[in-house]
């Protein structure tokens, strides 16, 4: 008989513990919610979202050169296609 008690003490405080780390991961997660929800918000803002205001000379000099970049892959692809439609092979 005096084991009885002892293991419903155990289960007793295991149950204790469980429902105390639940309670705590709740907190963290509404924290983690609310913590986004902030930065949400704030990136809707558009002072808080621009940092700078206009493009400058270095991120305008990026763009172009991304720009020149595809511009020059399109040149490739259509010159190739161009060519291998210019000359069929015809195997028999």
């Amino acid at each position: 008989m005096a084991a009885t008690p002892t293991t419903r003490r155990n289960a007793t405080k295991l149950e204790i513990k469980a429902s105390s780390s639940s309670s705590s991961s709740n907190k963290e997660k509404a924290v983690t919610m609310l913590t986004a929800a902030a930065m949400t918000t704030s990136m809707m803002v558009p002072e808080i979202a621009q940092a700078a205001d206009g493009v400058t000379p270095s991120l305008k000099n990026f763009l172009l050169s991304i720009a020149a970049g595809g511009a020059v892959l399109v040149a490739i692809i259509g010159a190739i296609i161009g060519v291998s439609n210019f000359d069929p092979v015809k195997r028999s």
